[in-house]
């Protein structure tokens, strides 16, 4: 996984390439009256995976969105409701593993914002 800091308060999460490995991005937890974000995610597989394959997204312990990938190729980008919007907590996006030798990619767009008290 790399992380990159696109400028204050924005980041680009991005896991890429490998067969039949699950892909993981984790943001961490922001910290206090701070919450994370996510803009947009893009992802796909490089061909079409054996089975269909839930692409989601776990914040706190508890997935909080998931959407079906069941072509290869990129899939239009995701652009989540604002519920994904959450406050000093980690969130992990996976797309999880072909067994039939698809290659994942996975980007995720997020930015950081304060909380209003």
């Amino acid at each position: 996984m790399a992380d990159f800091q696109v400028g204050f308060g924005q980041g680009l999460s991005s896991s890429c390439c490998a067969a039949n490995t699950a892909l993981v991005v984790t943001i961490p937890a922001p910290g206090d009256n701070l919450a994370i974000v996510i803009d947009q995610i893009d992802y796909g597989f490089d061909f079409t995976p054996t089975r269909s394959k839930d692409l989601s997204i776990v914040s706190n312990g508890v997935e909080v969105w998931r959407v079906p990938v069941i072509t290869g190729g990129l899939q239009l980008p995701i652009k989540p409701p604002q519920i994904l919007r959450v406050e000093n907590v980690a969130v992990v996006v996976t797309l999880p593993a072909d067994t039939g030798g698809a290659k994942g990619y996975l980007n995720v767009w997020y930015h950081v914002d304060r909380v209003s008290s």
